[in-house]
């Protein structure tokens, strides 16, 4: 229940949390600020109601009972002038019932004779008169002797006014009023309604500016979130598709390098077939002795047939050469092991050096492209390693890490030159940096006169594994 709330208060806007927040917090708060403000009103208009009393009871009432003051009753004729007084009179028009109380609870005067001489427990507004205090309570006829007055339904203030001995601070008794307050209670609820009014148009005005305040604030907040979300978005298919055109990219120099090793391929074919087998036919015919057309030439000199044979077979030796350095073997079938071993057992032949093989298990399913490149890389580096070097200490290392082929070729002789057109391979360094990063993949170079030289190839195995050139 509470998640599901919290979830509910998360949802709503900044502008809907404070209204909420602000309602539960303020509406409280105006009830009992307007509760106080009535409150205050009706103990401010009894009191001075109580205070004009408390005068008249002092100049009118007071000299009619002051047989009291020396313990005794009060006599028929100031009973009867007591009653003349509060019912006859313009104040009598105003005044329900009365009755005068001593110290222990006993009425010895009212307006309901029945009462006289009965005791009572004495209520908390008589016991305050007896302090000296003027007491009013407007309608609060909760005491057992107020049963006649609450069955009237009458609006009441009444009133406890101490009565003193003349001429001393000595309270004889408490004189009780029932004062009819019809327009005392049309005054107090007018003035009830206005406080509320006052006090529910302050609350509101100033809930409605915190309001708008914050509203503002909370559209620009939203207005913000829906644009950095839609920033957000646009970044994140402008980084999809980058890297979309990244795979392309990689993908389309895979295919070039792919159609450079076809083009590569052809050319090797063309040289060997086309080159080579007409000098190997020129020699064949200067081996038999045949002559070059249907005339019947002298025949060359032995000199010069050792000569030409010389230059024939020294041509035909280079091109084939050429042929083998441009074109590889059909790797296509082969694992990616078996393609290093084929580019060193070639360079074994053609140089006749030695080279250490280093091969871990290579499993997996690699790319024409991945072994094409780590066919050239093996290759240029044994180049430059027997041209720089002479073949000393040359050597091979292959093995996967994680999802990364390392390779390098090593040498313990002199420095490799750098340039990108060195090698004789057509390729060169710079040829083979490019090949090795087109498929993601670094290439680093360590060289020193004393220690040889050492190229290092990354290469990743994701890009060359999902790549089917």
């Amino acid at each position: 229940m509470a998640d599901a709330l919290k979830r509910i208060w998360l949802s709503w806007s900044l502008a809907r949390q404070f209204a909420t927040s602000a309602t539960i917090v303020l509406l409280p708060a105006m009830t009992l600020i307007g509760l106080w403000v009535s409150s205050r009103i009706q103990e401010s208009v009894t009191h001075s109601a109580a205070t004009s009393a408390a005068l008249y009871m002092e100049n009118f009432v007071e000299p009619l009972v002051q047989d009291l003051a020396q313990g005794g009753n009060i006599s028929p004729e100031r009973m009867a002038a007591l009653n003349r007084l509060l019912l006859d009179t313009s104040l009598g028009q105003k005044i329900l019932t009365f009755k005068i109380w001593l110290g222990n609870g006993t009425i010895v005067a009212s307006s309901r004779p029945e009462l006289v001489g009965q005791r009572f427990e004495p209520s908390v507004g008589l016991k305050r008169a007896w302090t000296g205090v003027v007491v009013s309570e407007f309608d609060h006829l909760k005491d057992v002797e107020n049963q006649f007055e609450r069955n009237t339904g009458i609006p009441l203030l009444e009133l406890y006014v101490p009565i003193r001995s003349r001429g001393t601070d000595k309270i004889i008794a408490v004189g009780e009023f029932y004062e009819k307050a019809e327009e005392l209670k049309r005054e107090l609820d007018w003035a009830r309604l206005m406080s509320w009014l006052v006090v529910a148009g302050v609350t509101l005005s100033m809930l409605g500016a915190l309001f708008a305040i914050v509203r503002r604030g909370s559209q620009t907040i939203e207005y913000q979130r829906i644009s950095l979300e839609q920033r957000v978005l646009d970044l994140t298919n402008l980084l999809a598709e980058n890297k979309e055109l990244r795979a392309r990219a990689h993908l389309a120099s895979a295919r070039a390098s792919e159609s450079n090793e076809g083009y590569l391929r052809r050319l090797g074919a063309d040289l060997h077939d086309g080159p080579a087998q007409l000098i190997s036919l020129a020699l064949l015919r200067l081996d038999d002795g045949l002559p070059n057309s249907n005339s019947s030439p002298a025949p060359a000199s032995n000199g010069d047939r050792i000569g030409v044979r010389s230059v024939l077979t020294d041509a035909l030796k280079e091109i084939r050469n050429i042929a083998a350095g441009l074109a590889v073997p059909e790797i296509d079938e082969l694992t990616l092991a078996q393609s290093i071993g084929a580019v060193v057992e070639r360079h074994e032949q053609l140089t006749g050096t030695l080279v250490k093989l280093h091969c871990a298990p290579l499993s997996g399913n690699f790319s024409p492209a991945l072994k094409l490149c780590a066919y050239r890389f093996v290759q240029e580096g044994l180049s430059n390693a027997y041209r720089h070097a002479g073949g000393q200490g040359q050597s091979v290392d292959a093995l996967v890490e994680g999802d990364t082929l390392l390779l390098s070729v090593s040498d313990e002789g002199g420095s490799v030159d750098k340039s990108p057109n060195s090698s004789q391979s057509g390729l060169g360094l710079k040829g083979l940096t490019d090949r090795i990063e087109s498929l993601g993949g670094s290439l680093k170079i360590l060289n020193s006169r004393g220690t040889g030289t050492t190229l290092t190839a990354r290469l990743p195995l994701s890009t060359g594994a999902s790549q089917n050139v």
